[in-house]
């Protein structure tokens, strides 16, 4: 049924749309009162800014809006951790800090994800969250996003793949829309161990796949031209990272490139 099938829902999008735009850092703090508030909870004073602040807001700047615009994920796993650990109906700085803040609380959130999964989709997890990392030679891991899509061609257990990709986006570890799909917070890249190992463990095939990759990409947009082939050593790292499980993480077009190569 597509939505012309439904006069009603036609003009309730087209009459009763209302653009939302980033909270502000005064909206962000209500958002962590109003709820604890309700729920007959206190906090005690300075847990509000350091909360703030764990995100990436100003807590000096009522107006500003510039922080994380994975905030509110993270302030939920957060504040939910550290309910975890309340003192009566206190919600304190100790015991914020007792589950390592938000770092902390995205870590714990992270594992009890993964542990909960099948053994196929972990290790589809650790696949398409690896791919989801961008290594740095000489500056810190970041996120990257990636087409949903394109996991699941790269990966060879598609259903596997899809059922870790929905597990992770359904804790609000991975965010997704209709073309990418990216890790909420590089909180989770720093914190969490299993993630951390993972990447150390591959880190020089890592970053020959970002190499790949990135060449592909320009290979593609330049018509394929001949002149940006590898050639030689450089061929033959790419080819054997190709040969690994999974095509090394490389993409249908960097797999089209590497044959062109050769």
């Amino acid at each position: 049924m597509c939505s012309s099938d439904l006069p009603q829902l036609v003009e309730a999008l087209q009459n009763s749309q209302v653009m939302v735009g980033p909270m502000t850092t005064a909206e962000l703090r209500c958002a962590i009162l109003e709820p604890t508030k309700q729920a007959g909870l206190a906090l005690q004073p300075g847990l509000v800014d350091l909360l703030l602040r764990d995100t990436g807001a100003d807590p000096d700047d009522e107006r500003s809006v510039d922080y994380d615009p994975g905030a509110l994920p993270l302030l939920s796993h957060a504040l939910l951790a550290t309910w975890q650990h309340r003192q009566g109906n206190l919600l304190s700085v100790d015991g914020y800090r007792e589950i390592g803040g938000v770092s902390g609380a995205v870590a714990k959130t992270a594992e009890d994800t993964f542990t909960k999964l099948k053994p196929a989709p972990q290790q589809a997890a650790k696949g398409l969250l690896l791919r989801m990392v961008r290594v740095g030679e000489d500056a810190p891991d970041t996120r990257r996003r990636v087409n949903p899509a394109d996991l699941l061609e790269d990966l060879h257990d598609s259903t596997a793949t899809a059922a870790a990709l929905q597990a992770f986006a359904d804790a609000r570890l991975v965010t997704m829309d209709r073309d990418t799909a990216a890790i909420t917070h590089e909180a989770l890249i720093r914190s969490w161990p299993r993630l951390r190992d993972w990447m150390t463990a591959d880190r020089d095939g890592q970053l020959i796949t970002q190499q790949v990759q990135t060449d592909a990409t320009t290979w593609h947009r330049g018509n394929h031209d001949t002149a940006l082939l590898y050639r030689g050593s450089r061929l033959a790292r790419a080819r054997a990272r190709a040969e690994e499980p999974d095509h090394g993480g490389l993409s249908p077009t960097a797999r089209d490139f590497l044959a062109a190569s050769t």
